[in-house]
């Protein structure tokens, strides 16, 4: 079996994953290059763009993303 890599939309540069909830409903990817982040759902097959307050939060406490959103 093959792994998935999720691709940023503007630059199409791989996203790194940053979390996945305890169900595995959600995913959490940024982008290193252009600092975008994204929400994916598996079960729906779908994306989402940002991240929840508290996800955001955990970011910036781990020093992944700056107060300001730039990606570390």
């Amino acid at each position: 079996m093959g792994r998935f890599y999720m691709h940023c939309f503007q630059c199409k540069a791989r996203m790194r994953k940053f979390r996945e909830d305890a169900e595995g409903d959600r995913i959490f990817y940024y982008c290193r290059s252009c600092g975008q982040r994204w929400t994916y759902m598996p079960e729906r097959g779908g994306t989402s763009d940002d991240w929840p307050k508290e996800i955001f939060d955990e970011a910036v406490v781990s020093g992944v993303v700056s107060k300001d959103g730039k990606i570390l």
